[in-house]
């Protein structure tokens, strides 16, 4: 939990959860114990306060601030580089792409729900220019995003 939850009481959805050493300190011993730790976060606070922190995943992604949503190029650049790490060590472009759409709804138990383009699903859209079959680059700067139909990008 790096932010708040929407139904979860008490908890500070535009925040953050814990201290950065704290969040540092439970990534730090979950690697050692060869886990993976996928943070929970609506804010952008939360998502910054994640990736920072060494997080192998964040769900939700919303980028909740005080006036709607924001998801600064800046913070889209760390998490396709995140995609990039995958590609360098080895995995097919569309398998690494997967880890973060699809395959993540499965394993959060949402794939009827979302993480795929498909009707009656929501969904988030990255457009990029560039063709992502010849490497993860056009990631680094997307032409436009939405965040389940509402544009995130200035």
């Amino acid at each position: 939990m790096a932010s708040g939850g929407m139904l979860t009481m008490g908890t500070d959805i535009l925040g953050v959860q814990f201290s950065a050493a704290e969040l540092r300190a439970l990534v730090d011993a979950a690697h050692q114990a060869d886990l993976t730790v996928l943070a929970h976060a609506h804010s952008l606070a939360g998502i910054e306060h994640a990736l920072g922190a060494g997080v192998d995943g964040i769900e939700h992604f919303s980028g909740l601030v005080e006036n709607g949503i924001r998801v600064p190029d800046e913070v889209l650049a760390q998490t396709a580089a995140a995609i990039g790490d995958l590609v360098a060590a080895g995995y097919p472009m569309a398998e690494a792409l997967a880890t973060a759409t699809s395959l993540a709804a499965e394993a959060c138990g949402l794939a009827e729900v979302t993480g795929s383009l498909r009707a009656g699903l929501a969904a988030d859209v990255l457009v990029m220019d560039g063709d992502l079959r010849s490497g993860p680059n056009p990631l680094r700067s997307p032409v436009h995003v939405m965040v389940r139909g509402v544009s995130a990008l200035p």
